[in-house]
């Protein structure tokens, strides 16, 4: 199977808020069945960064990147959610990314990966960051086999 990806600029703002209500419910159910965690602790993480997406799309920085079948566009094989910060930061930040499991082991991270790298040059920008989960541990596994390493490390404490 062939894909291809779409940077979804023209996406009309009641579409990329339908986009992010229904990957922070993606989220939700990820967290608590692969990870175990409590739906109190992923409601509280995913609605933490529901709210800073937001924030990010009021602003109209968000940017979403989609890679679909060639031969069926309208099936959507995975997605991967940034913005470009051109201040005095220079960096593209990925936000979110997620491929659809029946079309996992195929290469969608990797379209999707190298798309944002392609934009992020074409915008002067040399930095890319992200966010993992540190038990996610093929996510993480990935990424430094691409090249990402651990910069900064985030520790949270339930109280």
């Amino acid at each position: 199977m062939r894909y291809k990806v779409v940077l979804n600029e023209e996406m009309d703002k009641e579409d990329r808020e339908r986009f992010i209500d229904l990957v922070s419910e993606e989220q939700i159910c990820r967290l608590i069945s692969n990870f175990g965690w409590s739906e109190t602790e992923a409601e509280s993480i995913t609605l933490a960064g529901l709210k800073h997406l937001k924030k990010i799309e009021s602003m109209g920085d968000l940017q979403v990147l989609t890679a679909v079948e060639v031969k069926n566009p309208e099936n959507i094989a995975g997605v991967l959610v940034f913005n470009l910060q051109q201040d005095h930061l220079d960096l593209c930040s990925i936000k979110y990314i997620y491929v659809d499991a029946k079309h996992r082991k195929k290469g969608i991270a990797k379209i999707l990966m190298n798309k944002v790298e392609d934009i992020a040059k074409k915008n002067d920008i040399d930095k890319i960051q992200l966010n993992v989960f540190e038990d996610n541990v093929h996510a993480k596994r990935y990424y430094e086999r691409i090249g990402y390493h651990t910069r900064h490390l985030t520790m949270t404490k339930n109280l």
